[in-house]
């Protein structure tokens, strides 16, 4: 009997993926793979490339969403993203010809100040030269902004930290993602009063009392819970305190 043929339809796929043409060393890809109508295609192998060897396999989330980490020579390659298909999905290729280089980046100023706005400045290096136009992510805590470097390679951005101690920024750029540490302090505030007893009482900028040394005309004593009695004859005293870590 008649029967008509079985016809597959296939889609085609694409990745959506940004590598630019310096890359790190170290270097990170994250994409997605997308079907004809911009939907993600769960589940799919990602199959990675370097000058047409395999150099690592990653797998699509349920949103089509991948990340593969390869480490590369310096010098010149060809990077190659490479999805063999499915039943009904045709295979795809995209390929790309980057620069791969040492990135570093250092940062100017390291010590920031709690609950105060701080403009932080940069350089970032590609193979221990300037690298100028280049877009930066930085991510510290909930907060994260996009900055680009000058002619120079130098970026700034601004930060507010919200409580004293070490704070890990993370950079990432060409694809390469570091972790610098800035150290938030606080401003010190001192208040004094006498009445025959010099009353001192010492904090911080965020309003907490500050305990440790401080020095009175020279003279070491100890503050306790922020505050300090002492019993001293004079008319003008000079107080110090050193600050602690």
């Amino acid at each position: 009997s008649w029967s008509d043929p079985t016809i597959k339809i296939y889609s085609p796929p694409h990745f959506d993926v940004e590598i630019p043409d310096k890359v790190s060393t170290r270097l990170v890809i994250t994409g997605r793979l997308l079907d004809y109508n911009g939907t993600g295609i769960p589940n799919a192998d990602v199959i990675v490339r370097v000058d047409g060897v395999t150099a690592e396999k990653a797998k699509t989330d349920e949103n089509g969403n991948f990340t593969a980490e390869i480490t590369l020579d310096k010098g010149y390659h060809e990077i190659e993203l490479y999805y063999p298909g499915s039943e009904f999905i045709l295979p795809v290729s995209f390929k790309k010809k980057v620069e791969a280089g040492d990135v570093k980046v250092v940062i100017s100023n390291t010590t920031v100040l709690a609950d105060k706005n701080n403009n932080v400045s940069a350089i970032v290096l590609f193979n221990e030269k300037p690298l100028s136009n280049a877009r930066i992510e930085i991510a510290w805590n909930n907060e994260s902004v996009i900055a680009y470097t000058n002619d120079s390679g130098v970026l700034s951005f601004s930060i507010t930290p919200r409580s004293v101690g070490i704070l890990p920024i993370e950079f990432v750029v060409l694809g390469y993602r570091e972790v610098k540490t800035l150290k938030s302090v606080a401003e010190t505030n001192i208040e004094a009063s006498y009445d025959g007893v010099l009353r001192i009482r010492v904090t911080d900028s965020l309003g907490n009392d500050v305990s440790g040394i401080i020095y009175v005309n020279g003279k070491k004593f100890l503050l306790r819970n922020g505050t300090a009695e002492i019993k001293m004859n004079g008319s003008r005293f000079e107080v110090y305190y050193p600050g602690d870590e």
